[in-house]
């Protein structure tokens, strides 16, 4: 038997990069429906920045869904070895030898005089090598009315201010920014989960409230994180034989993984501690202003004082 079976899961609950689940945020939601809509009708870039597990993929894999049906769409995840134009021409002509931008670009025209809408999804354009971002950009300058989604990090804005690049900056329509969701959606998320992928008890709670907090806090709201440890969480809770995750799975899934949980902790810390400085730098610097402000006082007293003596001198 396998911990699936055991807790009487219908499907794996949490694979790793799933496109399946996201957490509850209707701003994603609101991006995947505005660009699914806008980019068949407008020519240019479009992209999508944010850290790492926020789901930028999943945003992409659900903008693919929408435009399958109609439309013909490339999706590219970058690699190191990732040859854009190669990738471009096998999805759209099945072709597998090393391909030029004429080759593409006479493929797509042919497409394109057909009546057929032709978008590129790239995920993770930041990790595209320069020389095929060059070949992009060519791409871009020969294709007028090429689409483009792009995924990436905060590199990726680098690339798109690269005076190299210009063509980005003419053809870029708009860009999303992602960031990660609360606390209380990442334990919602880690929960709506489980109870969707459980097929006999759609009731049992497999993971408690305490475990899902204890695991959105070690994972620092990541999605991809949050999936791994989950599933480690749930599959140590079966060989415990235990009827549902408790702190202590959690616990000794933390020590397996002592380099992640060590890292996000440390990026926690990381912005306590600069929040804290802020706080105390505000605070001396008030503090630092009220003392002047009691000295000026005092001294002006001080002032009147003397002031005051010596016209008593005078009189006397």
């Amino acid at each position: 038997m396998s911990y699936l079976d055991y807790f009487h899961f219908d499907k794996e609950p949490f694979p790793a990069h799933s496109f399946n689940y996201i957490y509850d945020n209707k701003k994603q939601f609101k991006i995947i429906n505005e660009i699914s809509e806008t980019v068949r009708f407008n020519s240019g870039i479009y992209t999508i920045i944010g850290m790492e597990g926020v789901g930028k993929t999943f945003i992409l894999g659900q903008i693919q869904k929408n435009l399958s049906n109609n439309d013909l769409v490339v999706f590219i995840s970058v690699t190191e070895k990732t040859d854009i134009l190669k990738a471009i021409a096998e999805q759209l002509s099945f072709v597998s030898k090393k391909q030029n931008i004429d080759d593409v670009f006479q493929i797509i025209s042919k497409l394109h005089k057909k009546g057929q809408n032709i978008i590129l999804l790239i995920d993770d354009m930041q990790d595209l090598d320069k020389s095929q971002i060059r070949n992009l950009v060519s791409l871009m300058e020969v294709v007028k009315y090429l689409k483009v989604v792009a995924t990436g990090n905060k590199s990726l804005k680098k690339i798109l201010r690269n005076k190299n690049y210009y063509i980005f900056r003419e053809k870029h329509v708009k860009n999303y920014k992602i960031s990660r969701p609360s606390f209380i959606s990442a334990t919602k998320y880690i929960k709506s989960i489980s109870v969707d992928a459980l097929s006999l008890s759609q009731y049992k709670n497999v993971i408690g409230f305490l475990p899902r907090m204890l695991i959105a806090f070690i994972s620092n709201k990541n999605n991809d994180i949050i999936n791994k440890i989950t599933t480690d969480v749930i599959k140590d809770a079966y060989q415990e034989k235990s009827e549902n995750v408790k702190i202590k799975n959690v616990y000794n899934v933390a020590k397996k993984n002592v380099d992640i949980v060590m890292e996000n902790l440390y990026f926690k810390f990381q912005k306590v501690f600069l929040f804290i400085l802020v706080i105390l730098s505000i605070y001396y610097c008030f503090r630092l202003f009220a003392d002047r402000q009691h000295l000026i006082q005092k001294i002006e007293v001080e002032r009147s004082i003397n002031e005051q003596e010596k016209s008593f001198e005078k009189l006397y």
